[in-house]
């Protein structure tokens, strides 16, 4: 499949500072992830109306796009209320990417941010993406690759010639994290083709530089995650959070605006033709 243009990209600065406004919200290590990913992300801009496919509890998605969002959908019905309730969505609903509740040639924009690898039946969510999307209809999303794995996230282990060790750290974080798909271009591409789209950009993003940073915040956040998973709260308040950002953005800055031709994850856009 041959890429085409991408649609105009934005060259300015973002409203937002997207490393202290996550670092703000969410454990060190999700936050600088997440962060680098608004950072990206915001490069695209979506016409309306967007459909958010697992849009959480909405908190991401209220940094990059002007609200209300048209639509947002999600399979936990916990980040359901929490999304209604932020202000975020015209709609949310609780449904799931393989059978989308809405009709055909709804929307004009799908966004999807670190949720097609988790799906059990993704080229099913494509197809319904693309059924979903108008003639010319956008998906923007962001996925983990090869390198999500092979580079990582304790690359140490490797340099050591720990291979063996670092092989099952990967399975233990593939299973946590619920990686279902991590794929190359190619691969995304074919499934692309057989949903009926076509890509328009592929952005990789997290070089070394930033998963390296990454991977040193990822044991201290493991309680967080767990305590998030548990009782739907992060285990550092609000307040500490945010009085914890201005110093832990000083410290993240290089790596959070870290670039490089390869990375560990990747942003792409695809069109319905």
């Amino acid at each position: 499949m041959t890429e085409k243009a991408p649609p105009t990209m934005r060259d300015d600065a973002p409203p937002t500072d997207f490393l202290l406004a996550c670092l703000a919200q969410w454990p060190v290590s999700h936050a600088l992830l997440r962060a680098i990913e608004c950072r990206k992300l915001w490069r695209y801009p979506l016409p309306p109306p967007v459909l958010d496919v697992g849009c959480g509890d909405g908190q991401l998605t209220g940094l990059l796009f002007r609200r209300p969002v048209r639509a947002g959908i999600d399979v936990d019905r916990a980040d359901v209320g929490r999304a209604a309730r932020s202000g975020v969505y015209r709609q949310v609903l609780c449904a799931s990417a393989a059978s989308l509740p809405f009709a055909d040639g709804t929307f004009a924009s799908v966004f999807s941010n670190c949720v097609l690898e988790h799906l059990d039946d993704v080229d099913r969510a494509l197809r319904e993406i693309g059924r979903v999307l108008r003639p010319g209809g956008m998906l923007l999303t962001t996925v983990p690759i090869p390198a999500w794995e092979s580079s990582g996230p304790f690359p140490a282990l490797r340099r050591l010639g720990l291979h063996a060790l670092s092989d099952r750290m990967n399975d233990l974080l593939r299973r946590l994290w619920r990686h279902v798909t991590v794929e190359d271009r190619a691969a995304w591409c074919d499934r692309l083709t057989r949903a009926g789209m076509t890509l328009a950009a592929w952005e990789p993003y997290m070089p070394p530089q930033a998963y390296a940073a990454y991977a040193r915040y990822l044991p201290m956040s493991f309680q967080s995650f767990v305590t998030r998973r548990l009782s739907g709260r992060w285990v550092a308040s609000a307040r500490l959070r945010r009085a914890m950002a201005p110093r832990l953005a000083a410290r993240l800055r290089a790596p959070y605006l870290a670039e490089g031709p390869h990375g560990a994850c990747a942003v792409y856009l695809a069109v319905r033709p």
